[in-house]
């Protein structure tokens, strides 16, 4: 954006060069010819010498306007304007010597237009004060070299034309004044509707951008982007999560015994429970694996009951899949039934990739793949636990929800051996609804806070509340 300065000398270079295209083209030429009819009127004798005189000043003028239209500074086309004014003065006294007679007073009179046309050249202070001693010496030279005798007449007229001066400058400054406060506002609404343009584009930039990434990632993904809360470009760091992994018993008897459009659907099925069922609980997807799915609890937010959440989850998928049971059936050609791996410890998290090809919010730690191995050797309906994660509950007495029973002890893989704990839900469990929108904006709910008699849940899109009661299962 320009300077104020520099604005303001661009504006005073266009209404100089406007000011000597209608002094040039629409004032001079016209008058020129109107002005020889009265000469005609006066002096009809000397009528073709005074037209002579008159027409001389027409190539001037077409000289002094090209030369206006040509330069691009500032300066020069001031230079131009003075000139202008100053080969007029010079006309009008070759045309008060050529009518013989200082009481020609039109002339003074044409002196007097010259000087209030000053008014509107917004010339800087040393050309706007050099200006009328320009205009006027050459008046008054004239007329005391040839007219000496007309002392007094000169005198009265000299007073007018200082008169004329005055009110020339008087009223230059308050054109100047308001031809300023002009441009300042025009500047402040320029700066304004480029301040609101920058700040539309930044936020149709930011919503394309988590458009995008609305794509890519899990709703906590996007939403602590849009609070500022991460960065696609934050660190990865170490955190203490709860990893969740649920797997489709079966699943390769399925592919290959059914079409492409059941296949398609039983997944496309499997996904929307996994979705509708995670997200309620705040619980971030980190990845669909065909048939299974990984989720993360405790991160990108933190949640004091953060690993509660996802046993919760575990047992509303398994009651998700009974409900719409005839549904999975029908679509894998076979008993449809999952298993889950659930295990707690801390990882590596954040976004793992180059944002150039592919980038990914993930978790990458030994805690991935316990849940794996748990979910690997659980059997058909059931959840898998460790002893850390049981402790851990145990610890903050809030194992009072569950039923823990010792399965059998296993070698895992990587982990030597395992004792395997099977998780049920205890009597009394509550059951969030498989699905529900906000009141307002009809957008996703998810769980804000748990509590014995009612559960509490906000809205990702609008952040409205909405308190629901706890329906008790069993």
């Amino acid at each position: 954006m320009f300077s104020f300065r520099i604005l303001n000398d661009l504006e005073r270079m266009k209404d100089t060069q406007l000011a000597v295209r209608i002094a040039t083209v629409y004032l001079i030429v016209p008058f020129c010819f109107l002005f020889w009819l009265n000469d005609w009127l006066i002096f009809p004798e000397r009528k073709w010498e005074l037209l002579y005189v008159r027409i001389g000043i027409i190539p001037l003028a077409f000289l002094i306007y090209w030369s206006a239209e040509r330069f691009r500074t500032w300066k020069k086309i001031q230079r131009v304007a003075l000139a202008s004014l100053l080969l007029m003065s010079l006309h009008s006294s070759l045309l008060m010597y050529t009518g013989d007679a200082y009481s020609y007073t039109y002339a003074v009179g044409l002196i007097l237009i010259h000087l209030s046309a000053v008014a509107f050249v917004p010339f800087e202070r040393k050309y706007f004060l050099w200006t009328p001693a320009v205009i006027y010496l050459g008046f008054l030279a004239t007329a005391v070299t040839f007219y000496p005798e007309s002392g007094d007449e000169i005198a009265s007229n000299s007073l007018f034309i200082a008169a004329a001066v005055a009110i020339s400058v008087f009223l230059r400054q308050f054109m100047e004044r308001a031809r300023l406060n002009e441009l300042k506002v025009r500047m402040d609404l320029k700066g304004e509707v480029e301040n609101r343009q920058r700040i539309i584009e930044t936020k149709t930039e930011q919503t394309i951008q988590l458009t995008n990434l609305s794509r890519q990632f899990s709703p906590q993904v996007v939403e602590a982007l849009r609070s500022s809360q991460l960065g696609l470009t934050s660190k990865v760091h170490n955190a203490e999560i709860c990893a969740l992994f649920v797997d489709i018993v079966g699943s390769t008897k399925i592919v290959d015994s059914q079409s492409g459009g059941n296949i398609d659907k039983v997944i496309s099925l499997f996904m929307d429970v996994c979705s509708n069922v995670l997200l309620r609980y705040d619980i971030t997807i980190d990845k669909f694996l065909g048939d299974g799915v990984l989720a993360l609890s405790n991160v990108p937010f933190q949640y004091d009951d953060f690993i509660e959440r996802v046993l919760k989850a575990a047992f509303d998928l398994e009651a998700a899949v009974t409900e719409r049971q005839e549904e999975f059936d029908e679509c894998a050609g076979q008993p449809f039934m999952i298993r889950s791996g659930i295990a707690l410890g801390r990882a590596s998290v954040g976004f793992y990739g180059s944002q150039s090809t592919y980038h990914s919010y993930t978790a990458i730690g030994a805690v991935i793949n316990l849940a794996h191995r748990l979910c690997e050797n659980a059997e058909p309906g059931h959840i898998l636990v460790h002893p850390e994660l049981v402790d851990r509950l145990k610890s903050r007495n809030t194992d009072s929800a569950f039923q823990f029973s010792a399965c059998q002890t296993r070698e895992l893989k990587g982990f030597g051996q395992k004792v395997l704990i099977e998780v049920r839900p205890a009597a009394g469990y509550s059951k969030l609804p498989s699905e529900a929108n906000c009141d307002l904006c009809g957008g996703a709910l998810r769980l804000d806070l748990a509590a014995p008699e009612a559960n509490i849940f906000k809205c990702r899109s609008c952040g409205h509340t909405t308190i629901e009661p706890v329906r008790k299962v069993g």
